[in-house]
């Protein structure tokens, strides 16, 4: 394969990914909507289930947003009392936990194996081997880029 094939290949993978991402995002996203919740909520939910006391500086990092960004998403768990803060020693700080409203929240939320969302559907295309090949090549390019 020539260099201009191989980049014009690689162009094509990237905008075929991002696509296929954009509408596994879209797709969940309005299933997530059902239980009074967004996308980027539950995301903040997930994180703090898998980090317990986590700062918003973090939860920022882990998900790709502003720390203000962070900060709104967190007065609205706060407002639904999925969230809530637990002081320290220090008195001067916090952790944010979830309540076990926001728990719940997590596995109402869960994808069911009969949920219309893209994701699963595309599972059904693929042998084991090629989502294998698929998640080490996507892991690949993910550690590559952090390196730079």
């Amino acid at each position: 394969m020539k260099r201009n094939d191989m980049a014009f290949q690689l162009h094509s993978f990237y905008d075929l990914s991002r696509y296929l991402f954009l509408k596994i995002e879209y797709t969940y996203n309005l299933e997530v909507e059902k239980y009074n919740i967004t996308l980027p909520q539950l995301r903040v939910l997930w994180i703090l289930g898998c980090f317990p006391g986590i700062s918003q500086d973090r939860i920022a990092k882990i998900g790709c947003w502003t720390p203000p960004t962070v900060s709104d998403i967190i007065k609205i768990l706060f407002q639904k009392n999925l969230i809530y803060r637990e002081e320290t020693s220090n008195k001067k700080t916090h952790t944010l936990k979830l309540t076990s409203l926001g728990e719940e929240k997590i596995l109402e939320t869960k994808i069911k194996k009969d949920s219309n969302i893209a994701l699963l559907k595309l599972l059904n295309n693929f042998s084991y081997e090629e989502l294998d090949l698929l998640f080490h090549t996507f892991k690949f390019a993910i550690i590559t880029e952090d390196n730079k």
